[in-house]
């Protein structure tokens, strides 16, 4: 596949994960599409890592880790403030869950977060790990 295509198609689940990831009420059926989304969404960068190395491609590498990382430390982030100031007003509540469902847009869409950080964490390693 190339490379623009996978950006694309991330970028297009990503902005998908994000905009579902806000859904208050799922359904059995929906979180089930839910779920595959996320685990959909892992695809692009999977696959652009695997063609990166492959082809000694380390701009692809660097970027995949990158996002990985950012994504990984952004939500642990997030996730700190949301249980620090979770006695806060419901205002402060709702925009510190907002901007976590935007960090972490899989992890809120799949409904299993720890799948998701995982697959993040499975990213990095392997963009790190070298032969």
């Amino acid at each position: 596949m190339k490379k623009n295509l996978l950006y694309t198609a991330w970028v297009v689940l990503y902005i998908l994960c994000a905009a579902l990831g806000f859904l208050p009420e799922r359904s059995g059926a929906l979180q089930v599409f839910l779920s595959l989304l996320s685990l959909v969404f892992f695809l692009p960068p999977a696959l652009l890592l695997r063609q990166g190395k492959q082809a000694g491609d380390k701009k692809t590498v660097s970027l995949v880790r990158t996002v990985s990382l950012t994504s990984l430390g952004l939500t642990l982030l997030m996730l700190i403030f949301n249980i620090i100031f979770a006695a806060r007003t419901a205002a402060v509540g709702n925009a510190l869950h907002a901007l976590l469902v935007l960090v972490s847009a899989p992890m809120m869409t799949a409904g299993a977060w720890v799948v998701s950080l995982f697959l993040w964490a499975c990213l990095l390693v392997a963009s790190i790990y070298k032969k």
